[in-house]
């Protein structure tokens, strides 16, 4: 299939730097500095395969860090990189520096908020001997921190890749309403943003009252993949982290209720997590060589475990905020619908190539299933609307390192 290495960031002017500089306050010759603090991930092995010119092959889409560092070598700027685990063995490139500043772990409430304000203090100290001009900030960092990080630089930009709250839920109670009013006060450090759905631009716009409208990515595929049309399903996938509010559980159930109505059904489970021993002594027990596990899975074997689905499964609970749920995105590129739950920013951008259920319902989860297994014609239909979908896969104007640009340069 082919391959694109331009790591979806395009549309940049060729005076971009330049203008950057004016609207920062910059002498013409002056440096650009930035700051990026991402969320965990192997930084610095996406990066040895970007100094190749080369895609990540554990990954399935164009990952957010390359189109990072394209950016950033295409404006000229200097970058201080944090990382959560190692950094590159050779640092070709002078411009990009990588610092390693690991998260403590914690066993309580106490422990958590104490190895989350190190971390905050430690990323700042940072910082500090650097000087940005810019920071990006990932919504892994701790919020709580977003006004230190405003008074580091000139603009703190968020990359946002998970929701405040649950999507089309609200945050009740007193517990929920300070979380918001809490969110809200801190927000008010945040320039600008790029976030993963529109679902966490408009809560993002939410908690600022509109001072900040954030633009919203598509993910992006390296390669083009084989389309198929499905018009049966039978084979269910899930693709993702094994956590309990990831649905998984829920999942497996509905399998177990559905298998004997449907004696070709299958279902596979790819991903890793906290619960995947748990997961893995359920299936067990349920000792049906028909639903299996198969661990955690890298982008040219995700792409074959989608080849040989029917439908993708993201069951997401309410006690999980979820941002987006990319590996939607990774079945329309095969012309694979999805079934996801009512909180699963998603939906609105596979629109009707997806299916959705009210999320924490197994009940409506069961209904669903079975009634795309029976009805043919509306899976079939599915298939076919994903081919919108699918165009905007390959649209580098809507990639995340484009919008990142966008941002930038709207100083």
């Amino acid at each position: 299939m082919g391959s694109d290495n331009s790591f979806g960031v395009e549309g940049l002017p060729a005076d971009a730097p330049e203008k950057l500089r004016l609207r920062l306050g910059l002498d013409p010759d002056a440096p650009l500095r930035i700051s990026y603090i991402p969320g965990p991930g192997d930084l610095a092995g996406t990066y040895e395969c970007w100094r190749r010119r080369e895609h990540d092959p554990r990954i399935p889409i164009i990952t957010y860090s390359a189109q990072f560092f394209e950016l950033v070598k295409r404006l000229g700027m200097d970058a201080q990189i944090f990382v959560q685990t190692s950094v590159p063995r050779d640092q070709m490139d002078r411009s990009l520096s990588f610092h390693r500043i690991a998260r403590g772990s914690w066993n309580s409430r106490k422990e958590y908020f104490a190895a989350q304000n190190d971390y905050g203090n430690r990323v700042c100290s940072a910082i500090d001997g650097f000087a940005p001009h810019l920071i990006l900030a990932a919504t892994d960092f701790p919020s709580a921190f977003w006004p230190r990080l405003a008074r580091r630089s000139q603009r703190l930009l968020l990359t946002a890749h998970n929701t405040f709250w649950p999507m089309g839920q609200r945050l009740g109670g007193a517990k929920g309403v300070y979380r918001k009013a809490q969110t809200a006060w801190r927000a008010r450090s945040i320039d600008d943003a790029i976030c993963t759905s529109a679902e966490c631009a408009r809560q993002i716009a939410q908690v600022t009252l509109g001072r900040v409208q954030g633009l919203a990515q598509i993910p992006q595929m390296a390669h083009r993949h084989a389309v198929k049309r499905v018009s049966r399903v039978r084979n269910l996938l899930y693709l993702g982290r094994i956590e309990h509010d990831k649905g998984v559980f829920m999942l497996l159930d509905a399998f177990a209720a559905l298998k004997s109505d449907f004696p070709d059904l299958t279902l596979v489970f790819a991903g890793a997590g906290s619960a995947t021993a748990e997961l893995e002594a359920l299936i067990a027990k349920l000792d049906d060589p028909r639903v299996s596990f198969v661990g955690k899975l890298d982008g040219t074997a995700v792409h074959r475990a989608i080849d040989a689905a029917d439908l993708l499964v993201c069951p997401t609970r309410t006690a999980f905020n979820e941002g987006l749920a990319v590996v939607g995105f990774e079945a329309a590129a095969h012309g694979v619908p999805s079934l996801m739950s009512s909180i699963v920013p998603a939906i609105a951008a596979l629109g009707d190539g997806c299916a959705i259920f009210e999320a924490d319902s197994q009940d409506a989860m069961e209904a669903e299933l079975r009634d795309l297994m029976v009805n043919e014609g509306r899976v079939a239909a599915m298939s076919d609307q994903l081919a919108v979908v699918r165009e905007a896969l390959y649209d580098r104007d809507r990639s995340w390192g484009s919008q990142l640009a966008r941002v930038v340069l709207r100083i």
